[in-house]
């Protein structure tokens, strides 16, 4: 009598390997919305930090400096050292907002320089 061991064999070995790759960042935040937030968030944190008249505000800046941390943990962006506030600033909840400003950014003209309604449930989600 043959035990037939290959779809046991299969199973076993699919589940010990699927736990070792699953991604560390929750939640999933698909690859085109990744690049549009990051786009987003570089000409926006550029803007902020060169011009002198553009909107300034300290929960503006704390949601851009918080999606350009999110986005050096999914490795969109490169960062040899990872700037200070980005030690502090990710935690559960925020990523889950974070997650959420990239989907909405995706949904954004990208013809329009802000996104404010983006911006404003990142505000009241941080």
């Amino acid at each position: 009598m043959m035990i037939k061991l290959g779809p046991a064999f299969l199973f076993i070995a699919l589940i010990t390997t699927s736990c070792k790759q699953l991604p560390d960042i929750s939640p999933y935040v698909d690859l085109p919305s990744q690049i549009r937030s990051m786009m987003y968030t570089h000409r926006n944190l550029l803007e902020l930090k060169l011009d002198s008249t553009s909107l300034k505000s300290e929960q503006r800046h704390q949601i851009l400096m918080t999606s350009h941390c999110d986005l050096i943990d999914r490795r969109m962006v490169y960062a040899k050292n990872k700037p200070e506030f980005c030690q502090v600033a990710i935690n559960v909840d925020s990523r889950k907002c974070i997650a959420a400003f990239h989907l909405c950014i995706k949904a954004c003209p990208m013809f329009l320089r802000h996104c404010p309604t983006c911006e404003n449930q990142a505000i009241r989600c941080l």
